[in-house]
């Protein structure tokens, strides 16, 4: 092997692993959602939204924010404090990961749904607010 042919291999090899390392995440590079593209495995997640509202449906239920059923589910918390200090009572939270995912989807189930909205309804902060998934993976 020629010192040109080493020269050319040892380039291929740094690229080659500069471009794993950048498309894995390692080095904190944001590609704007392009390793999205070849992402084969995506981590399981579900997107909650929570709405401040005026009017609760009388068939529906609503339950306190520190219900202990939802003592595992902190993004149900989040979302809904997000949504109370925002200027319109809405917001939204992206949830990532089995076991953040699973917990959610628990302390869901485990609550009074408000079948004809797919909804929770949770008093946070002296108000009421519709909890709901956005989507699920």
């Amino acid at each position: 092997m020629s010192e040109g042919d080493s020269s050319v291999r040892r380039v291929a090899v740094v690229l080659a692993v500069a471009t794993l390392a950048a498309s894995s995440g390692c080095m904190g590079l944001d590609l704007g959602g392009a390793g999205d593209i070849v992402n084969l495995n995506p981590a399981p997640g579900t997107t909650l939204g929570a709405e401040a509202v005026e009017q609760v449906p009388s068939d529906a239920t609503v339950v306190d924010a520190d219900d202990e059923r939802l003592a595992n589910a902190s993004q149900i918390q989040s979302v809904l404090e997000k949504a109370g200090s925002s200027g319109d009572g809405y917001a939204s939270l992206e949830v990532r990961g089995e076991n953040a995912t699973a917990s959610v989807d628990e302390a869901l189930r485990s609550l009074p749904r408000y079948e004809d909205a797919s909804a929770w309804y949770v008093r946070y902060d002296g108000e009421v607010y519709r909890v709901f998934k956005l989507k699920s993976d």
